[in-house]
């Protein structure tokens, strides 16, 4: 998304509990969301990631492309080196076998953990020395990959980890030397457990995209939950690097 913030300071109001939506440690009025959602996705003057990122052209569901390995620039990384596309390329055969299978695997609200464990050996990549990739780490890496099983497979970057990550309720606490296997499997749970808890809500906000570039609920938390991390950083709340 671009730097430009979605968030207005009224995007996070007091409102009572049954009319929030949440994402990680921080909530949203369902109202704003919508407004969120559809100013994203229904601004074609705004230059959004929405739609160029959602439409770019696939091989087909589940595999990885050379194609796919630029989809990053198209959601805000704005260095992707070539010694990062080599790096990746070379990497195919690893990162196709793991989604190949998660073919079966259903959406995130509804897998269980057992089921999206080839994914968490994916992501896990980032931990391994003969795997390692330069310029690349689970930001990177999500935005390759969530287009192939965009209602599995969550993005992140600094505003998706400003709801995620930091001290207090429903927050994973901060933790030096953890591996990415590690952050990886608690993250995507939590994010999970946002999902299914409100998936009928997330499912409304994914209908407000045109039927010509559909996008998933999933994909519609991560648009809530970027402004709410832009909203969290522009505040003070949140100043670490990305995980």
């Amino acid at each position: 998304m671009p730097s430009s913030a979605l968030v207005d300071p009224a995007d996070t109001a007091p409102m009572p509990a049954k009319e929030l939506i949440k994402v990680g440690g921080r909530c949203v009025a369902f109202d704003r969301a919508v407004h969120i959602v559809r100013r994203y996705t229904n601004s074609p003057d705004a230059a959004f990631a929405y739609p160029a990122y959602d439409s770019y052209p696939r091989a087909g569901r589940g595999q990885v492309t050379h194609t796919d390995l630029l989809a990053p620039i198209l959601l805000n990384v704005r260095h992707l080196s070539l010694k990062t596309y080599y790096g990746l390329e070379a990497n195919l055969d690893f990162i196709n076998a793991r989604l190949r299978a998660l073919d079966e695997v259903p959406s995130l609200d509804r897998a269980e953990p057992v089921e999206y464990e080839p994914l968490i050996e994916l992501l896990a990549m980032l931990d391994d020395p003969a795997r390692q990739v330069s310029g690349v780490k689970l930001t990177v890496l999500t935005k390759v990959l969530h287009r192939m099983r965009p209602d599995l497979i969550p993005l992140y970057d600094r505003n998706i980890k400003a709801c995620y990550v930091g001290e207090g309720e429903d927050h994973i606490a901060p933790s030096k030397g953890r591996s990415w296997e590690a952050f990886a499997r608690v993250w995507i749970s939590h994010v999970k457990g946002d999902l299914s808890r409100q998936i009928g809500q997330w499912s409304l906000l994914a209908d407000l995209a045109p039927d010509r570039v559909p996008i998933s609920p999933l994909r519609a938390l991560d648009i809530v939950g970027w402004n709410l991390g832009a909203q969290a950083a522009a505040e003070g709340a949140f100043g670490g690097s990305v995980e």
